[in-house]
C-alpha cells in the first residue's frame, strides 16, 4: 500500500523533481539578494551614525573651546 506522500514523491515524478529544484534555486536567489540589500543597508545607516556622532564630538569641543561664561 502507498502512501499519499509516496505519490507525490519527488522521487516518482522527474518533473516534480525540477520543478522543487528550481524553486529552490530561486528562493535561495532572492534570500542572498535581500541578505546583501541588508548588509548594504546597515553599512550606510553604520555610516551615517559614525558621520553623526563625529559631528557631536566636534560640537562638544566647539563648546569646551569657548569661554566659560558663554557654555551653557
Amino acid at each position: 500500500m502507498q502512501s499519499e506522500d509516496d505519490e507525490f514523491s519527488p522521487h516518482r515524478d522527474p518533473f516534480l523533481k525540477n520543478f522543487l529544484e528550481e524553486e529552490l534555486r530561486r528562493v535561495g536567489a532572492v534570500a542572498e539578494e535581500r541578505k546583501e540589500e541588508l548588509r548594504l543597508f546597515v553599512e550606510v545607516r553604520e555610516s551615517q551614525l559614525r558621520d553623526v556622532n563625529g559631528m557631536w564630538r566636534r560640537f562638544e569641543q566647539h563648546l569646551h573651546s569657548l569661554p566659560p561664561w558663554t557654555t551653557p
